[in-house]
This record gives C-alpha cells, sequence and structure tokens, in this order.
C-alpha cells in the first residue's frame, strides 16, 4: 500500500482524533458534540481561552490540559501535529464513579429488557 503524502496523513490523523474524541466525550459525559463545536473547543485550547488551564503532557507532540466543556469539568489530551482534542478523561474519581453506576444501571434495564421480550 502506498503512503500517503504528509499533507494527507495528518488529514487522516485529525479526522481520526476528532472521531475518537467525540465518541469518548458521548461516552463519558453524555455530550453529542458537533464538527462545529468540536473545532471551536480545539481553538479555545490552542489559544489557551479562559477556564483553560495546563495539567501536563504526554510525550513531545501531546498536552493535557483541564477545561470546562458543555458544562463539565475534564481533561482533555491536545495533539500539536494536528491541533486537535484527542480524547477527554474525567477529572475526579467521583464523576468516573458516578459515570460507571449509571452505565451499569443502563445495562441492567437492558438485561431486563431483554428476559421480559423472550
Amino acid at each position: 500500500m502506498p503512503r500517503l503524502d504528509p499533507a494527507a496523513e495528518l488529514a487522516r490523523l485529525a479526522a481520526n482524533h476528532e472521531w475518537h474524541f467525540r465518541k469518548r466525550i458521548r461516552e463519558r459525559f453524555g455530550l453529542k458534540v458537533s464538527p462545529e463545536r468540536y473545532r471551536r473547543w480545539c481553538r479555545l485550547v490552542i489559544d489557551v481561552g479562559p477556564g483553560v488551564k495546563p495539567a501536563g503532557s504526554q510525550g513531545p507532540d501531546r498536552s493535557v490540559w483541564v477545561v470546562r466543556l458543555g458544562g463539565h469539568e475534564m481533561r482533555v489530551v491536545l495533539d500539536a501535529r494536528t491541533e486537535c482534542l484527542v480524547t477527554c478523561l474525567p477529572l475526579h474519581e467521583q464523576q468516573r464513579e458516578q459515570r460507571a453506576a449509571s452505565l451499569a444501571e443502563h445495562r441492567q434495564k437492558l438485561r431486563r429488557l431483554r428476559r421480559a421480550g423472550k
């Protein structure tokens, strides 16, 4: 398979980052994010806008930031090469526990519905 030129490879990587971020924010925070909103949030982090605070790095090309997006405080990972948000993570352990409890409750409801349908 031929290699993509560098610009096409970056575009492919940016599209993957957007897909992954939008999937994770929906799973972890229940937010549906439009492509336009995603781009605004990327710009907000890149420009270190209001409420954006650095929280470390994940290697030479990725930085971690604490932000408030869609009414939720979270950590996000920004890829410097693509200038895209890669993923989002709950800021506090309590958020993780609440989300896990919510998912467990949802799974129980699905099991009951499946059993009732048999």
